[in-house]
């Protein structure tokens, strides 16, 4: 294998070999002084150059042509000249990654079998504290919260939120009424002291 060109570099030396046909370089560093390069030097690198080029891929044709390893792929047709690449905005992109999340078989079949457990047809909302992301996180394997949305809202139903949701509702509704009727009583306390004072109790 000829070495093309020969670069000299601090404490040693460089051989490049040349590509034939695109120009691309293979360097190949030798430890040895400049002065210590003789002949059988030149020989013995030669021959360590050689092996180096073809376990990278490089091959000789007609005894004197270098082709590295893309111009030989091309030269029996297995990698055709690239096309330019088509610039994609973020967008395109990230739809392109997520087209391409789907659940396995398996995977839709536990999430089904999970919303028959813990989503109620009747009342359109999960039992319990469960919701989408619980759901998936009970299934495991990477499940995705989007894809238990997708299946609950074309097999089972909508969802307005779940047990929990409503009882603190019901809760808050609760303390709310209480907090009001209790206000309510003390007002009346507050305006029978007021006019039992007369007033002077415009004053306090």
């Amino acid at each position: 294998m000829t070495m093309r060109g020969v670069k000299w570099h601090s404490g040693g030396m460089r051989v490049l070999l040349t590509c034939d046909e695109c120009c691309a370089e293979l360097p190949f560093d030798v430890q040895k002084k400049a002065g210590a390069f003789n002949g059988r030097a030149a020989f013995t690198v030669s021959k360590a150059f050689g092996r180096f080029a073809r376990s990278k891929g490089w091959v000789q044709f007609d005894g004197t042509k270098h082709l590295c390893p893309r111009c030989t792929r091309r030269r029996h047709g297995a990698d055709p000249k690239p096309k330019p690449i088509e610039e994609k905005t973020m967008v395109q992109k990230t739809e392109a990654k997520q087209a391409l999340r789907q659940p396995s078989q398996e995977q839709r079949g536990d999430i089904i079998e999970m919303l028959v457990l813990t989503y109620d047809r009747k009342a359109k909302r999960y039992k319990g504290a469960d919701t989408d992301k619980t759901v998936a996180e009970a299934v495991g394997t990477w499940c995705l919260p989007g894809w238990v949305t997708e299946i609950r809202e074309r097999d089972f139903g909508p969802t307005s939120g779940n047990e929990e949701i409503e009882a603190i509702r019901a809760e808050i509704a609760a303390v709310q009424a209480d907090c009001a009727e209790r206000a309510a009583v003390l007002g009346k306390r507050l305006d029978a002291v007021c006019a039992a004072i007369g007033p002077r109790a415009a004053r306090i």
